[in-house]
């Protein structure tokens, strides 16, 4: 009967790799490189969901690095702030302080139906500990990750949170949300017809209804920032 298994002694592109994988799934995890996910195969399609920069590969990336010079694709995890940003004081990096930092991480269950991976990173400003479990049981095709972020310090924390995958798409995908109104960016409404949001999934431009769950080709050359708001699911 097929199981599930974690191996961590492999290796990608110099980084310490860990595999989790069942007959559905492999995932390939970076501790040194922001605990970054940085594959998650479809087995079954032989297809990678996620998406990576095909001119930058992995690598260690000091605290503090631009983001968008490094970034190599993958999943990242996005803690206090998005934007490099002075907030009361304290100076925080580019897409925060976690993605770049190495992650402390052990093997907390490997039994033949089901592994737990679990990692910690310390806040280099804030006086934050995040903590991850990722859990993969056999016959089961999704992937299980639970976090815990906690204030150490005496003083409260101002943040957002961000999971911060980068999916594979093409026109063959649809993108599907249990969204409500959806706020457009505003540095990117000009290009977007100039309006401000719209009610999912349609957006009314000019005097067309454009369906947004379409993903366009490459070659339109267009590029959206949108914000899904009053959220009916997960």
């Amino acid at each position: 009967m097929p199981g599930a298994r974690i191996e961590c002694n492999w290796s990608y592109n110099g980084l310490n790799a860990i595999v989790l994988e069942n007959e559905y799934l492999r995932l390939t995890i970076l501790p040194e490189l922001g605990g970054k996910v940085f594959q998650v195969i479809h087995k079954a399609a032989d297809t990678d969901i996620l998406w990576h920069h095909p001119r930058i590969e992995p690598q260690p990336v000091p605290f503090g690095s631009r983001f968008d010079d490094v970034w190599c694709g993958g999943w990242d995890e996005q803690f206090p702030n998005d934007e490099p940003v002075a907030f009361k004081g304290e100076m925080y990096p580019d897409h925060g302080e976690l993605w770049s930092m190495p992650w402390h991480w052990q093997v907390q269950k490997d039994e033949p139906n089901v592994v737990v991976l679990y990692m910690r990173r310390l806040g280099c400003v804030t006086t934050s500990t995040a903590e991850r479990w990722i859990t993969l049981t056999a016959q089961e095709p999704y992937v299980r990750i639970k976090y815990r972020i906690t204030n150490t310090g005496i003083a409260p924390i101002e943040y957002i949170w961000k999971l911060h995958p980068a999916f594979a798409i093409s026109v063959n995908h649809r993108i599907d949300l249990p969204a409500g109104r959806v706020i457009v960016d505003e540095g990117y409404r000009t290009q977007f017809g100039g309006i401000a949001g719209y009610t999912w999934p349609y957006a009314v431009v000019g005097q067309t209804a454009v369906d947004m769950r379409l993903v366009l080709p490459a070659t339109a050359g267009m590029t959206y920032f949108h914000y899904a708001t009053e959220l009916t699911g997960g």
